[in-house]
């Protein structure tokens, strides 16, 4: 290299045999900039662009939107705190997951691209926790699905039951069903 001016290349790159590369050999940056959904249409074509958190949340049956809000949020948070997944916990504030104030922007700049929305600086200040934040999430992309998931969700927190299940059970109902079922009635 000459100097110390910054420099460009343009190459033609075979994104199938990147993608295997990526496998035995990760190229972590490249991946965390580009993301892997985009690594993968890219490798079925031009044409393809993967589809965003909010396009998946709108496409989702009620009941599943709220999982899958905060299975997107995990994934974001995780790439932002550089921690697997597995390792974020629903109820566990950001800031004990070790979520800084330059995390927090880049943190909010990542999910306003998923989310097609605007958020303010401090929402990871606002909503502490992905289950906090998936809730404030889930309104702005999908209120009816809001309402009902926190509805479900308040009587069902301390008997240890699932408000996911709760939520995706409701949603396989009629609606003679749930008028039953909360009228105490049994099932016909």
């Amino acid at each position: 290299m000459v100097g110390s001016a910054p420099q460009a290349l343009v190459a033609p790159i075979d994104w199938e045999e990147f993608g295997t590369a990526q496998r035995t050999r990760p190229l972590a940056l490249v991946v965390d900039r580009v993301g892997e959904r985009a690594l993968r249409s890219s490798a079925e074509g031009v044409a393809a662009r993967p589809s965003t958190l909010a396009e998946d949340v709108a496409a989702a049956a009620v009941g599943q939107r709220e999982e899958l809000v905060e299975a997107g949020l995990r994934r974001v948070l995780g790439r932002v705190l550089k921690l697997p997944e597995s390792r974020i916990d629903a109820r566990q504030p950001f800031g004990a997951l070790g979520l800084d104030s330059l995390m927090s922007v880049e943190l909010r700049n990542r999910l306003e691209a998923e989310l097609g929305i605007k958020l303010s600086a401090t929402v990871a200040w606002n909503y502490p926790s992905v289950r906090e934040l998936g809730g404030y999430v889930l309104g702005r992309l999908a209120p009816d699905a809001a309402v009902a998931a926190t509805e479900l969700r308040a009587p069902v927190e301390g008997s240890g039951a699932s408000a996911a299940r709760v939520t995706a059970a409701v949603a396989d109902l009629s609606d003679d069903e749930v008028l039953s079922a909360l009228m105490g009635e049994a099932p016909r």
